[in-house]
């Protein structure tokens, strides 16, 4: 099951790492999810990597109040006051349900990264060809080809959230 911890924006990296080198077990896993863009730099595209939620990390476990317990156990102070919360309704901890998660994964890939999606726009819709927005085309609400950059909606925990992802647009008809 897939849970979020909220943290503070900008702590992503050192939290996932924190998480992963102290109080992860075999067969959990915390991670900060990136996108590929491409930005052009003195005219040049210059490839960048981009935190795509920030201000949370992705938590894969079986057992998530253990790992709970875990968290408040340790003595790091700087470690724990970059976390705020486990996302939960009421008392409960809410992991991500299947279709979430499913749609997640598809998108970020088992690297945890989303590559750049390349497309084309015909007779005003748009075609992705490669990438992982592939077969994702009504998920974007919206096209940024000035940025290079496809805005589509994700439903995580139940709440629509807006997520950037890299997007080539080679020709438009």
């Amino acid at each position: 099951m897939m849970y979020v911890m909220q943290v503070l924006t900008g702590k992503e990296e050192y939290v996932s790492g924190c998480v992963k080198d102290w109080l992860l077990q075999d067969g959990e896993e915390a991670y900060s999810p990136t996108c590929e863009r491409e930005i052009m730099l003195h005219g040049k595209p210059t490839p960048v990597t981009a935190r795509v939620f920030p201000g949370y990390i992705f938590i894969q476990s079986e057992n998530v109040i253990d790992l709970y317990f875990r968290i408040r156990k340790t003595k790091d102070r700087h470690f724990l006051q970059t976390l705020t919360k486990v996302l939960r309704t009421d008392e409960t901890f809410t992991p991500m349900s299947e279709a979430e998660e499913h749609a997640f994964l598809s998108l970020f890939g088992p690297d945890h990264k989303a590559g750049i999606s390349r497309g084309v726009i015909r007779g005003g819709k748009l075609k992705v060809l490669d990438g992982p927005l592939k077969g994702k085309e009504d998920s974007i609400i919206k096209i940024d080809r000035h940025k290079r950059l496809a805005i589509l909606q994700m439903r995580i925990l139940g709440r629509y959230m807006t997520v950037k992802v890299g997007l080539e647009v080679a020709e438009k008809e």
